[in-house]
């Protein structure tokens, strides 16, 4: 997946779990999309959404220091147009809820599935 100019769409990829990254790079980097960054909690997610600001970001919901969707609504404060895919290891109609009223529409469940990851990513990007 290339931008219409032919350049990579560059992704932040916020996560408190190692595998979650190596795994998410790896499909990344197969469907030719560059992990610009990574962060193990909502709050260096946020300042890497600042000093990067990539394409997508992909969000864990359960980090510690500060949680994903308190990282995403303060991205949306900063970026009202920031594209967010939330990640879940459970599908909770509660968090679903509190992210739609954030402006997240997206919900990928863990672990990561190729098929589900390429859709998502051709719907927001």
């Amino acid at each position: 997946m290339k931008k219409e100019d032919g350049s990579q769409y560059e992704i932040l990829l916020v996560d408190d779990s190692k595998l979650v990254h190596i795994m998410g790079k790896k499909l990344l980097t197969k469907l030719e999309i560059k992990v610009v960054a990574t962060a193990k909690n909502g709050k260096e997610g946020v300042e890497k959404y600042k000093e990067y600001n990539p394409d997508l970001v992909m969000m864990d919901i359960t980090m510690p220091v500060m949680d994903g969707l308190e990282a995403s609504e303060k991205i949306m404060e900063y970026d009202m147009g920031a594209e967010i895919i939330m990640l879940s290891a459970m599908a909770d109609d509660d968090i679903k809820e509190q992210a739609n009223f954030i402006g997240i529409d997206y919900f990928l469940q863990k672990p990561l599935n190729e098929e589900k990851l390429k859709k998502a990513l051709t719907e927001l990007l």
